[in-house]
């Protein structure tokens, strides 16, 4: 669940690379996303190399290179610098920093929102009415290699609507976005998680 709770960052990272496209829709996209706290309400499916699926949901907000992400029982905090994945039903978290190479850009979602550009290339784009449609394809070795991601273009801030995500795994993943709203930044201390408030009970394995 972790590395597909990472990709749904990607969906609100590749409007930085595609803005480069100059088109109305991902201008808007991009400007309002650039200035606002965007939440996303998302189901996925995972499908593997054999046709085995694998279902979920979840809510990511998303500031800058801060997040929040929680579904399928973890929740994880970040707050540009640090990285904590906590399960609270077995109560555990651990505690991270960015990891490097390929690993960098399916476990720290901050490289993405700065090397988006540099790590996928546009292969075409289709409009069909408000519906505004995005071929992407890997530059770099960043777990995936395709990306097909669609726009709908009929309110006052476009919002994404799909995604799907071919893995070097040979994996692929659909996602559905239920909901995308935008709402005033918060203070950086919103993504920040206190292990202090954590009672003895608790398992904090800190890896940095």
């Amino acid at each position: 669940m972790r590395n597909i709770s990472i990709i749904i960052v990607l969906l609100y990272t590749f409007a930085e690379a595609l803005s480069a496209q100059n088109t109305d829709a991902l201008d808007a996209l991009y400007s309002k996303m650039t200035s606002s706290e965007v939440t996303m309400e998302y189901a996925y499916t995972l499908t593997s190399g054999s046709g085995v699926r694998t279902i979920g949901d979840g809510c990511v907000s998303v500031q800058g290179n801060a997040y929040v992400m929680k579904g399928n029982g973890l929740e994880l905090y970040c707050d540009g610098k640090t990285v904590w994945v906590i399960d609270p039903e077995g109560k555990e978290v651990v505690i991270e920093t960015p990891a490097q190479g390929e690993e960098a850009y399916m476990d720290n979602p901050a490289l993405l929102f700065v090397n988006m550009g540099k790590a996928f290339l546009i292969d075409g784009s289709k409009r069909n009415g408000s519906t505004v449609s995005y071929v992407l394809s890997s530059k770099v070795e960043s777990g995936i290699r395709t990306a097909a991601v669609t726009l709908e273009d009929s309110g006052e801030a476009p919002v994404i609507k799909s995604a799907v995500f071919s893995l070097a795994d040979c994996n692929s993943l659909d996602i559905k976005i239920k909901s995308m709203t935008f709402s005033e930044k918060k203070p950086l201390t919103s993504f920040f998680y206190d292990i202090s408030r954590l009672d003895s009970s608790w398992l904090v394995t800190d890896l940095r």
